[in-house]
């Protein structure tokens, strides 16, 4: 949560445009996040975010600004609809994953390795290149990226190490330059170097990162490790539901047999109850499962 808020404008199973409130995301003073679905469906989930309308809130309007004039670019969600709700502005996009710290706090050492960051470097730099095309304030993004690897690498230089031992107050006092990895010190030299009256020299940052990932003999086109991670989840759940489908099938070629043996010994009873009973659960099964 983001500082104090406000009560919800919304409530979960309400209708905002063409769109179904699932949960709440994410409240901070002025905006609110959601997760919704198209009213009527079982669909992909997207998020939902509001603001009041009144002419001093103009955070979401630059924020669907920017999002309509990098549309069709990577990297950023899809604005799917706009729209007002009783006296709340709306923007629905796509529904991304979880933030990078929940990524790197997943699991121990809640940090990442070389090949990641490199990875994230060089997508967030061709992300900034697009972004301040659209909205022009450089300097502080550019920071930030920096200011992520420095957090987040698990580099084993003295420095880190001897900052890694550090409280968080004493870590605040060190120059920022002495907290950047060995590795990504030529990248934080050029990004300090950038003159704020010009452009940032994107294809120059690029190259130090192709330089640093050569120099590693590293390979960016590899997937990040939690997309693998994710990939292996779903071979699992298909394995999962193929096996129960077979059992399925299983089940109604047994209720098939049932019924030929029924026909063929002219049964007086009554099997059919529990045939159909039977075939009503390996049908109730590939519903659930499949």
């Amino acid at each position: 949560m983001i500082g104090k808020s406000k009560p919800n404008p919304v409530n979960v199973g309400d209708q905002i445009g063409n769109y179904t409130i699932e949960n709440i995301i994410a409240t901070g003073l002025n905006c609110f996040i959601y997760s919704g679905k198209l009213k009527n469906t079982i669909t992909t989930s997207v998020a939902i975010k509001t603001e009041i309308d009144i002419p001093s809130r103009t955070a979401l309007s630059r924020e669907i600004i920017v999002l309509e004039a990098v549309k069709n670019q990577k990297h950023f969600a899809k604005i799917i609809e706009t729209g007002n709700y009783k006296e709340f502005r709306f923007v629905v996009t796509d529904l991304l994953g979880p933030n990078l710290r929940d990524l790197a706090h997943r699991k121990e050492p809640h940090r990442f390795g070389l090949q990641i960051l490199l990875k994230f470097a060089y997508q967030a730099f061709e992300s900034l290149q697009t972004l301040h095309q659209a909205e022009s304030t450089p300097e502080e993004d550019l920071m930030r990226v920096m200011n992520i690897i420095s957090e987040y690498y698990t580099g084993k230089d003295q420095v880190a190490e001897m900052i890694n031992r550090m409280s968080k107050e004493q870590r605040d006092q060190i120059d920022q330059s002495l907290k950047i990895p060995t590795e990504f010190q030529e990248l934080n030299e050029a990004i300090i170097n950038y003159q704020p009256d010009k452009n940032p020299d994107y294809s120059h940052f690029l190259q130090i990162i192709q330089k640093i990932t050569m120099q590693n003999q590293l390979d960016l086109n590899q997937p990040f490790d939690w997309e693998i991670e994710m990939e292996h989840m779903r071979v699992s759940v298909i394995k999962s539901s193929t096996k129960i489908e077979q059992r399925s099938s299983y089940a109604r070629n047994d209720t098939k047999i049932t019924i030929e043996y029924a026909k063929c010994t002219k049964i007086v009873s009554k099997p059919e109850l529990n045939v159909i009973q039977y075939t009503n659960v390996a049908k109730l099964g590939s519903v659930l499962f499949i």
